[in-house]
């Protein structure tokens, strides 16, 4: 994460930036930046976790962050994600605060969890809890839920692997 100043930039609105590196090029490019237009349609980019972006072999960037809330379309309960920019631009949400786990992939896959299953790991995904990634486009990250028969702080944590061809496994 970097923050940047200089004509246009306001402190706390649109200061950071996620820029990638080219060696072959020996240029740099802002992948996003704080107050854009995020892959959530009305909502715009709050905050970055830096220590958690990885790199993948096919030039996609796995993010982790924070969505500026407005109260109406981005929340408490759905403000923060995990997801892959492509090299086009173009973004895959890997998971989302308040979204069902079954939205993400193939509920067939998420075992033992109830169909009302929630992702709910605010300061997990905010923070990418140690998201891992593969050669294969695959990532590894935990996160709360919560929904029916989940007990809070007994149940709730999971180990989720996500796929680009099938979303969560």
């Amino acid at each position: 994460v970097n923050t940047i100043t200089g004509a246009g930039v306001t402190a706390g609105t649109n200061d950071q930036t996620l820029m990638k590196y080219n060696g072959a090029t020996n240029s740099v490019s802002v992948l996003v930046r704080r107050g854009d237009a995020s892959f959530v349609s009305g909502a715009t980019y709050s905050a970055f976790n830096n220590s958690n972006t990885k790199a993948m072999t096919d030039g996609s960037v796995l993010l982790c962050g924070g969505l500026n809330q407005d109260g109406t379309l981005i929340t408490a309960d759905n403000d923060t994600y995990i997801a892959i920019r492509k090299p086009d631009g173009t973004f895959r949400t890997v998971a989302r605060e308040g979204a069902l786990a079954s939205s993400l992939g193939l509920a067939s896959n998420l075992g033992n969890l109830p169909a009302d299953a929630v992702i709910n790991g605010t300061t997990d995904l905010a923070s990418g809890s140690a998201a891992m990634t593969n050669a294969l486009g695959q990532v590894v990250f935990q996160a709360t839920v919560q929904g029916t028969g989940i007990t809070f702080g007994t149940d709730d944590r999971c180990v989720f692997a996500w796929d680009p061809n099938v979303g969560l496994i």
